[in-house]
């Protein structure tokens, strides 16, 4: 759960999910999201793994999360990109910025190939 005060001048958390596995400037999103989390960082769904590997994710449109579904689309199948990511790279990022591992927990989605998944909670100090 990410708590976010509308009134507060920096945000009590931040939350990731699966952002190692869709974008190649992973690590320069991360620095910026641990520097804008005032306490805790959490990273969910990613997969790790410090070969880098990549491969094209296949699935049914409206498999991609929930809610409403809009008029006119039809449920057929997507492709886009899912790339690993470094856990050690990611390490560093939180230790560069502040941040201490708290809590890591199994992952059984959004891991491809050799990889892994992890659920990862950092807290500033």
């Amino acid at each position: 759960m990410v708590l976010i005060f509308l009134f507060c001048l920096e945000l009590d958390a931040t939350h990731f999910m699966t952002v190692s596995s869709f974008h190649p400037g992973t690590i320069r999103i991360l620095e910026k999201g641990f520097a804008s989390a005032a306490r805790f960082v959490v990273l969910v769904r990613n997969s790790f793994s410090e070969t880098d590997q990549f491969s094209v994710q296949v699935s049914p449109l409206f498999d991609n999360g929930g809610g409403p579904l809009p008029a006119g689309y039809e449920n057929q199948k997507i492709s886009y990109p899912h790339r690993t990511i470094s856990e050690s790279k990611v390490e560093g990022v939180a230790k560069a910025q502040g941040f201490r591992l708290v809590a890591r927990l199994d992952e059984y989605s959004g891991a491809i190939g050799e990889s892994y998944g992890k659920q990862s909670i950092y807290e500033r100090g």
